[in-house]
């Protein structure tokens, strides 16, 4: 589907500027966090009458921005102190933004679990024991 459709001139440095306004797939729900990608086309003449084409894909989203970190699911305590956070647009451009993070403890598991060294069994016997 078509979103917009018009001309523009570019700048001094042959730059110029595309807006629109991303239309979501309204039967898509808001709750899933769908990400649109939209693609740009742009068909730019020179003053010789040459044309050159190009296009761009551009995510839209109901939000503006995603973190990204990698933090592993074990890391030592000193090692907190270097969490790799990145804030992104849709695009996975980098934008400036504010991050609180907060780490707390996890509550203890209060019951003794064991390691199990094979495979849980389809069929359990019966452990009541018969007297003769």
């Amino acid at each position: 589907m078509e979103s917009a459709h018009g001309e523009v001139k570019t700048d001094k440095d042959g730059k110029f500027v595309i807006e629109f306004t991303a239309i979501p797939d309204l039967k898509i729900d808001k709750k899933l966090e769908p990400v649109f990608d939209d693609t740009v086309y742009a068909d730019v003449t020179d003053i010789n009458g040459e044309t050159r084409s190009g296009e761009k894909s551009v995510s839209v989203s109901y939000k503006s921005l995603m973190l990204v970190s990698s933090v592993p699911s074990s890391l030592p305590a000193d090692s907190l102190k270097s969490l790799s956070i990145r804030t992104q647009n849709m695009n996975g451009e980098y934008e400036p933004a504010k991050v609180k993070v907060t780490i707390t403890k996890l509550k203890e598991e209060k019951r003794l679990i064991r390691d199990r060294y094979w495979e849980r069994p389809d069929q359990f016997a019966n452990e009541q024991k018969r007297i003769h």
